[in-house]
């Protein structure tokens, strides 16, 4: 009696296993998500000045009047092109506006595309920023003029702005890079200027790299510089290519 009992038993368990739900009806189904398209960002250059224009063939200095011996405003890059919108009576000097600065540069520099030089009005330059007295300059004041380069030396235009001639002085001129190294230094003189004179002089400091300089022009006692402001250049040197 008690071994049929078991075996009853047995049989139920039997039953039941056979009635348990498969191993994958328990795995739970997800519904396959659609990606959401990711919008893509696109960056438009942009773009170079198209049109009549001027090119810069070589890099050239923009000064704030056609005089190398003025402020210098910007550097155009070789390549880099501007929108003239003047030049001098002689044709010699255009006024241009690059990126966000305006001034004059030399056409000697300039390679003109889809326009002439005659094309463009004669535009009056700017007068140099007068002596904050008001007065004329009654004693000698020397004063660095143009700077460039010749055969690889450095050469300066010394000029008398002053309304007194400069006898017999000798001068001090230094030479440092932008970033304050020493370049070189050589004496200038003695020599001689009347009131409103120039002279160019050709300098034993070599320049062998191109970059910006700071030039500054020193007096000897005996010789009182009116304006000590305009004895100090900083301006972009390109040596000489042989």
């Amino acid at each position: 009696m008690a071994i049929l009992v078991v075996a009853a038993v047995l049989v139920a368990v039997i039953v039941g296993y056979d009635r348990l739900p498969s191993l994958a009806s328990l795995v739970p189904s997800f519904p396959t998500s659609t990606p959401t398209p990711t919008a893509t960002a696109r960056v438009t250059a942009t773009p170079t000045p198209s049109g009549p224009g001027v090119r810069a063939v070589s890099t050239s200095n923009l000064y704030a009047r056609p005089d190398r011996g003025a402020e210098i405003v910007a550097v155009l890059p070789a390549g880099s092109r501007g929108l003239p919108d003047g030049r001098t009576t002689d044709d010699a000097w255009v006024h241009l506006t690059f990126s966000n600065a305006k001034g004059w540069t030399s056409v000697a520099g300039l390679e003109f595309e889809g326009i002439e030089v005659r094309s463009l009005p004669v535009l009056a330059a700017a007068a140099p920023t007068a002596v904050a007295s008001g007065t004329p300059i009654a004693g000698a004041d020397p004063a660095l003029g143009e700077v460039s380069v010749q055969a690889g030396m450095l050469t300066v235009v010394v000029r008398n702005l002053g309304g007194t001639a400069i006898t017999d002085a000798t001068f001090t001129l230094q030479v440092t890079k932008a970033e304050g190294d020493l370049v070189g230094q050589a004496t200038i003189g003695p020599t001689s200027l009347a009131a409103g004179a120039s002279a160019q002089v050709v300098t034993p400091i070599a320049i062998t790299s191109s970059g910006s300089y700071r030039v500054v022009l020193t007096g000897v006692p005996g010789v009182e510089d009116a304006v000590r402001s305009d004895n100090t250049r900083q301006v972009l040197l390109i040596p000489s290519v042989s």
